[in-house]
């Protein structure tokens, strides 16, 4: 392997982009475990405890509503689950749809979060 030469400033460029993808990495990770429990998938260890964690937290379930509103965030999510195993997960996340939205609107409601998720989020001519 060719050795390069950068200087310090390039270096910290470098460390800091790791450091921000590391950070989305992990925020990504949250929203699809949280996603996932939502739907009715069966968790074990500490995929179980990551998505637990992540409905316990308000900014996560800030980011699982953002994420399912967003068509491109959306698309992302759908990947993300395919690259974890699950077949046809947009299919199934759109099957889904009604338990997703029970369970996160009851979630908000007992936490006392004033955050709502509606059909809508699924209904998009974009999903179809």
């Amino acid at each position: 392997m060719k050795k390069i030469i950068i200087t310090e400033t390039q270096y910290n460029r470098i460390l800091e982009f790791e450091k921000r993808n590391r950070v989305l990495i992990n925020e990504n990770r949250e929203i699809l475990y949280g996603v996932a429990k939502l739907m009715g998938v069966k968790l074990t260890g500490m995929n179980l405890e990551l998505a637990s964690k992540a409905l316990d937290d308000e900014k996560t379930l800030g980011d699982i509503l953002s994420t399912l509103e967003d068509d491109l965030k959306f698309e992302t999510l759908i990947k993300s689950m395919e690259e974890k195993g699950m077949e046809n997960a947009k299919e199934k996340l759109l099957k889904q749809s009604d338990s997703i939205i029970d369970k996160f609107n009851e979630i908000c409601d007992k936490k006392g979060i004033n955050k709502e998720m509606n059909q809508f989020i699924f209904d998009r001519s974009s999903l179809k």
